[in-house]
Order: C-alpha cells, then sequence, then structure tokens
C-alpha cells in the first residue's frame, strides 16, 4: 500500500516513542487519539462539519492512493452523510449523501471505496461501492444470507491476499473476494462484545488490530484474538487511523532488509538481513527497552521467552549504521 509517510527513524533513535492511533466513535462529534499500550484517551479534537450538525461518526478510513482520510456522519433521522476530514484541525467537507446507515467504509490499494450497512438499516449487511467521482453507491452482495447479520459491522482491506475482511457479530469473520464475490467465513479463538467493531489491516505482521466494545486485540486472517489493551471509548469506537507522528506501528519499513521469523512467535525469534547485524533492541510500546543484545552476525537466533505477551518493536542496527524496524507479536 502506497502511503505518504513521515520519517520514524529519527524518532526511534530518541529512545522512546509511544504508538498512538486516531479514532472515532457513534455517539461523540469528535476525533480521538488513544495509546495503544493502554487505550489512554491523549486527546479529543471536536469535528467540524461544514454542512451542519451530526450525531456521532460511524466510520473512519484513509485512501491509500491520494491519502484523503474520510468519516461516515450520522445526521440523525437516518441520514447520513461521508464528508473528508483534515486531521490537522477537525474540519470535515461534505462529499455525499449516503443511502443507507453505513457502519464501515474501507478502501482498496487501488482507492476503490466500499461501505457496509449496519443495524437499524433498511437492508442491513449490504456491502456497497461507493463512486467518490459520480457521488453514487451501488448494492455489490448482500452479506445477511451468508453470515447471519449482528451488531458490529467492520471492514478493512487485506492487501497481501486481495481480499475484503468483515468482522460481525461476537465470533465471525468473513473475507469476500471483491472479483468473484465468493465468501468465506472464519470463526474467532473467542468471543467479543458485540458493538463498537473495527478493524485495520497490517501487512508486516499480516494481521489486523482491531478494537471490539470496550477492549482492542490483534486478530489474525485465521481468526486468533489476542488482547492487546482496553478502550477508553465506553460507547465504542467506529475506524482506526495510525498517528503518524508517532509511528504506524505496520509501517515502521525494514524495506525487506531484514525479516524475523516467526511472527508472531511464542518465544523464540531468528533475524536474518543482507547485512551483518551489530545490535537488536527490543522495545515495548510505551518505548521501554525491553532487550538489548549485541550481534555480528547475518542471522541470529534471540530468546525472547521472558517477555510478556503482547506487542514489542525490534529495532536493528545493521553494520553500515542503518537503523532498521519491524513490530514483532508475543502470543
Amino acid at each position: 500500500m502506497k502511503k505518504v509517510l513521515l520519517s520514524i527513524l529519527s524518532l526511534l533513535s530518541l529512545g522512546t516513542f509511544t504508538a498512538q492511533y486516531h479514532t472515532v466513535s457513534p455517539c461523540y462529534d469528535s476525533l480521538y487519539t488513544l495509546r495503544i499500550t493502554d487505550g489512554v484517551i491523549l486527546n479529543r479534537m471536536p469535528i467540524s462539519l461544514d454542512s451542519g450538525s451530526f450525531n456521532g461518526v460511524t466510520s473512519l478510513a484513509e485512501n491509500p492512493v491520494d491519502n484523503k482520510t474520510y468519516i461516515a456522519v450520522n445526521r440523525g433521522a437516518g441520514v447520513f452523510n461521508l464528508a473528508e476530514l483534515n486531521l490537522t484541525n477537525g474540519t470535515a467537507s461534505y462529499v455525499m449523501s449516503l443511502s443507507d446507515r453505513i457502519a464501515s467504509i474501507a478502501f482498496t490499494d487501488q482507492g476503490d471505496c466500499y461501505a457496509i450497512s449496519g443495524d437499524g438499516s433498511n437492508t442491513p449487511s449490504v456491502l456497497y461501492s461507493v463512486n467518490l467521482t459520480t457521488k453514487t453507491m451501488t448494492s455489490v452482495i448482500d452479506l445477511e444470507p451468508t453470515v447471519e447479520q449482528a451488531d458490529g459491522e467492520a471492514l478493512a482491506y487485506n492487501t497481501t491476499d486481495d481480499l475484503m475482511y468483515r468482522l460481525t457479530g461476537r465470533d465471525t469473520l468473513q473475507t469476500i473476494n471483491l472479483n468473484t464475490l465468493a465468501t468465506t467465513k472464519v470463526g474467532l479463538s473467542q468471543q467479543l462484545q458485540n458493538y463498537g467493531h473495527t478493524i485495520l489491516y497490517q501487512a508486516n505482521t499480516n494481521d489486523f488490530l482491531m478494537v471490539a466494545g470496550d477492549s482492542s486485540y490483534t486478530l489474525s486472517t485465521t481468526g486468533t484474538v489476542v488482547g492487546v489493551a482496553p478502550n477508553s471509548l465506553t460507547c465504542g469506537v467506529k475506524g482506526i487511523l495510525f498517528n503518524n507522528a508517532f509511528a504506524n506501528v505496520n509501517e515502521i519499513q525494514s524495506e525487506g532488509l531484514i525479516s524475523i521469523y516467526p511472527n508472531p512467535s511464542t518465544g523464540n525469534i531468528s533475524i536474518t538481513s543482507n547485512d551483518n547485524i551489530n545490535s537488536v533492541t527490543i522495545t515495548n510500546t510505551n518505548g521501554q527497552v525491553v532487550k538489548n543484545k549485541m550481534m555480528m552476525s547475518s542471522m541470529n537466533n534471540l530468546d525472547i521467552n521472558n517477555l510478556d505477551k503482547g506487542i514489542y518493536f525490534v529495532t536493528c542496527v545493521l553494520n553500515n549504521g542503518r537503523k532498521l524496524t519491524e513490530r514483532v507479536i508475543i502470543q
């Protein structure tokens, strides 16, 4: 996925950073910034819609082609609009009227927009294509016959397998082939709270950051759920964007120069590189260094059995002085 990124390596060299994400809520009119580790609200920015007042935001997504951010807003009385959101000042510009109660929007890596209707819609669980040029919505497939509809509809596009993923209810993940419209149901390893669902795909680890109800998780493409932190927005969240100023945990790019496996890991990892690795530093999502080891090889094994389950960042300093970082999940 092509995205314009702020430099993160300079932040890592300072020794500490805090992974954060932006999100919205169906109950509030603001953009929130939360800390991934504990779900604490770090900032609240009111959203100002140029076309008038609204009751809440039901989706948040970024178009990877032009890096524009879009939200679906509930105007009340069953009226939903799509608007373009300025993440810097919270202003939102009306784009189009949505013909149904939209619970989630997502973009493919080509910039194609899709939306899904939620609970209380005239036609729940319908996947739509959204044309931002002609400002029209077209029904693609009714997903209710394939998986029983429940609260908590969420969409995310997987850039690795080119499938759209749908999270619904307490225990169902579903894949949708956008070319053939074939669907596959995937069971989850544990039940979720069935409201306030959102998922965001992370290419480096081929999984999703997920929020469901009052907690955040990582979610594998095969349905494995691993808890990360509580969520302070008790009404639930509907969309995630990483705060680039503090590093998208999916986009701390190693540019293929280092490889870490297995990932997720249960206690030991192997690190390989095209160049010798001088040192490896592991930090948690609070920026605290939890392991530091000197290396002098292009292939290294690292014992991390003493680390708690969760998300970590492995920073390798190569022989040429370059710093490269990858995210690792310990299960």
